[in-house]
């Protein structure tokens, strides 16, 4: 589907993005009688459950970065009409319109809010 390839793109780029050097703690909160968190460790923070979760709380507001081309043959696909990072980007047959962008983003937001927790561990499990 179309919402669910951009959900993707956008949140692999995002993740290609981030600073591979931050870290952030996770595990136990709780301190000891030395004022030490046990159990705590460090993680890189691209591509955590923390960052994939922010991620997706934002992703469907990208969909105002799309429009739907049409190829010969009639089929549709969504394309990205902004370049990112000096990548070129090809855009021929493509329908711009409030339309568009608002029916991308009732299908994300409707993909994300049913199937959140099994986005976030496929990120995880690193399977997209």
């Amino acid at each position: 589907c179309g919402a669910c390839k951009m959900i993707v793109d956008e949140v692999q780029y995002a993740i290609k993005k981030e600073d591979p050097r931050k870290m952030i703690e996770v595990g136990s909160y709780r301190l000891d009688s030395q004022g030490k968190m046990p159990g705590a460790k460090k993680i890189k923070y691209a591509g955590s459950e923390s960052h994939v979760t922010e991620l997706l709380e934002k992703v469907c507001d990208n969909s105002n970065d799309y429009a739907v081309s049409t190829e010969d043959n009639g089929k549709k696909s969504y394309i990205r009409l902004n370049a990112r990072d000096g990548e070129s980007i090809s855009i021929s047959n493509a329908a711009i319109g409030a339309d568009t962008t608002e029916s991308l983003k009732n299908a994300c937001h409707k993909i994300v809010g049913k199937y959140e927790d099994d986005i976030i561990n496929a990120f995880l499990a690193k399977t997209l």
